[in-house]
């Protein structure tokens, strides 16, 4: 199994995101994907994800329709936080006590990090393939490279920090 990884500003994963080019990656992606001969696209994203910020879509998922492929969704929904343990950033803040260090909360969701990246490797196991391509922020790029690596599986970085 070989995964190519795609990391990135997570509004490009967005269809219809007004802050970012997401046509411009869905173009990137759709190529990509068909010159590679990727049978999974993956991604660092939930259905809860896109209603949160309101997306018309996955550009991921769109272009695995297009292309007749698989896609999944690695990323945990909050309940799944809950159950694994992840706290969110506002419950975070809350516990850190009124007008939180920005930096200290980042530095505490930093922490769980491992944990999320250890769900994306499990949801990438539920489904067979040869090879996939994965999308997350850029700032998960070369620990979740060390983890698939770790896995015996092949891993290759593709863009650290995609931007059209």
């Amino acid at each position: 199994m070989n995964v190519a990884l795609i990391g990135l500003n997570h509004g490009y994963q967005f269809r219809g995101c007004q802050e970012a080019r997401w046509d411009a990656f869905e173009a990137y992606l759709l190529s990509y994907a068909r010159t590679e001969g990727v049978d999974l696209i993956a991604e660092e994203l939930s259905e809860e994800a896109l209603r949160k910020w309101k997306a018309t879509g996955s550009v991921a998922r769109h272009v695995a329709g297009c292309l007749g492929i698989r896609h999944q969704f690695c990323d945990p929904d909050s309940s799944q936080r809950e159950a694994i343990g992840i706290q969110s950033f506002g419950a975070i803040a809350a516990a850190l006590g009124p007008n939180p260090d920005l930096a200290a909360v980042e530095a505490k969701e930093r922490e769980s990090w491992p944990i999320r990246r250890r769900f994306w490797l499990e949801r990438l196991r539920e489904i067979p393939f040869t090879r996939s391509v994965f999308i997350l922020g850029s700032k998960h790029v070369e620990a979740f490279e060390d983890l698939i690596r770790s896995q015996g599986w092949g891993a290759c970085v593709v863009h650290r920090n995609w931007e059209p």
